[in-house]
């Protein structure tokens, strides 16, 4: 049986892209959408603020200052953290967030009218200051051992974003939603037609 009145969806912007929310059981708990939208908005603000290397004033931002060594990261941003840091041992160092110094230094983040490779003694000027050892995260402070070390977690704060969301709408008693941040997707339950959720890729 389709029930296009519990089907509501939520989008708007966050973390320099969009994100877009459906509901397919918006009915079996009583907020309303704005109170809804107001609480998933907060969220990620809140997540942005943490971990956004675009925002000046953002708690990463301000660990990689060159003359700050140390800071008190909120919840969110630490288990972000502690996920990149074990996911970097278990990789032994596939995957590092300290590596934008690195990637700047290719030229992958910038435009070029003609590309001219780095030498290698640039390269191993800068690998000095990548990997885990350059930094350490303990029950309330995140430090440098490094005070060259830059920390970018784009590549899993979406991730974590959607992961955050999706238990938002579980704790308030929803079981049909899927929840998207900038292609990082989540699917539960069934959609509004009572069927599996289908995610279309635009390429």
């Amino acid at each position: 049986c389709i029930n296009l009145e519990s089907n509501i969806k939520i989008s708007g912007e966050t973390m320099g892209t969009s994100y877009s929310i459906i509901i397919s059981d918006f009915q079996k708990n009583n907020l309303s959408k704005n109170i809804l939208k107001e609480k998933i908005d907060s969220t990620l603000n809140s997540i942005n603020n943490q971990m956004s290397t675009y925002l000046e004033d953002s708690e990463i931002s301000k660990f990689n200052t060159i003359n700050v060594d140390y800071i008190y990261p909120s919840q969110d941003f630490k288990n972000v953290l502690s996920y990149a840091y074990n996911l970097s041992n278990s990789t032994n160092g596939l995957f590092d967030v300290t590596v934008s110094p690195l990637v700047r230094l290719w030229g992958f983040s910038t435009n070029q009218d003609k590309y001219i490779p780095p030498t290698d003694t640039q390269i191993k000027k800068i690998v000095s200051n990548i990997g885990n050892h350059t930094w350490f995260l303990n029950e309330d402070k995140l430090l440098k051992n490094n005070h060259k070390v830059e920390i970018d977690v784009n590549s899993i704060a979406k991730g974590y974003a959607v992961d955050k969301i999706s238990y938002i709408l579980k704790n308030l008693g929803y079981n049909g939603y899927m929840v998207e941040i900038g292609g990082e997707v989540y699917c539960s339950g069934l959609n509004n037609e009572g069927e599996k959720w289908k995610i279309g890729i635009d390429f």
